[in-house]
């Protein structure tokens, strides 16, 4: 496998069609045939294990979509949400539950 060094980025060439970085802005272009989505792969050390952390973009989009991520790694115990526009933060769990908030699961063997 070759491996280009452009930058800061290391390049594979057999790995992704299209990388490009404009005015700080990395775009990964999803297979030529059209079959899936872009990903970007954060890999940890090797000395650690090397496992990675994978965001995918889905098969198809029907929209484009920015997502903007809070500052900070939160609290414990927090979870992040969305504002319905692309702009997460953090939010508190709540530790009490409505009546709307309950779903009945029935199980059938």
């Amino acid at each position: 496998m070759a491996f280009e060094r452009i930058g800061g980025f290391k390049i594979s060439s057999q790995s992704v069609d299209t990388i490009t970085v404009t005015d700080g802005i990395l775009t990964v272009d999803s297979s030529s045939d059209g079959s899936s989505g872009g990903e970007v792969v954060l890999k940890e050390s090797a000395a650690s294990g090397g496992k990675s952390i994978t965001v995918a973009a889905p098969d198809a989009v029907t929209a484009s979509v920015t997502l903007t991520l809070p500052d900070g790694t939160g609290n414990s115990g927090e979870f992040m949400k969305t504002d319905g526009n692309g702009v997460m933060s953090w939010a508190p769990t709540s530790s009490s539950l409505s009546a709307s908030d309950i779903i009945q699961i029935q199980i059938f063997s």
